[in-house]
């Protein structure tokens, strides 16, 4: 029942964000992920800055990621990432800037803390640990609330 709900919430979310077909296929994979890559983070993080359309590869979203600095220049799209480059992909993306740490040097380090104190990487995490799917998506998903929420007043 949970898996079930979370899939529904992970879908109306990118569904508000444009996203078609083929991101539907993507969450699905990512679903079943044990260790998630840069290139699928990537995806999701390209499509929803608008940089790559949603039939876009994880190879052409990464090298867009990579271009921008979010990347580290010594991965490819098929490494793993770790929890604090997720923080850090998922801080650029959605703009998240509530850390006085993160503001002066924005570096995966600082988006892990300030994405650990904010709840939404839970405190018993290894910054180096690799995510596996659900993780992701709900580091995506807590994120993307978060931001609406600051946005929306709700905070």
């Amino acid at each position: 029942m949970k898996k079930a709900f979370f899939v529904f919430i992970m879908m109306t979310a990118f569904a508000a964000l444009g996203i078609h077909a083929q991101a539907a296929n993507n969450v699905t994979k990512m679903i079943n992920t044990e260790k998630v890559s840069w290139g699928q983070v990537s995806y999701f993080s390209a499509v929803a800055q608008g940089l790559v359309s949603d039939d876009a590869s994880n190879e052409a979203a990464f090298a867009l990621l990579q271009k921008s600095g979010i990347a580290a220049s010594d991965k490819n799209a098929l490494s793993a990432i770790t929890f604090a480059e997720l923080a850090h992909v998922c801080a650029q993306t959605w703009k998240v800037n509530n850390s006085f740490m993160y503001k002066i040097s924005p570096s995966p380090r600082y988006a892990f803390t300030m994405m650990r104190a904010n709840g939404i990487i839970p405190r018993n995490v290894d910054p180096d640990s690799v995510p596996n799917g659900h993780d992701v998506l709900n580091v995506i998903t807590a994120t993307m609330e978060m931001v609406s929420d600051e946005k929306g007043g709700k905070k």
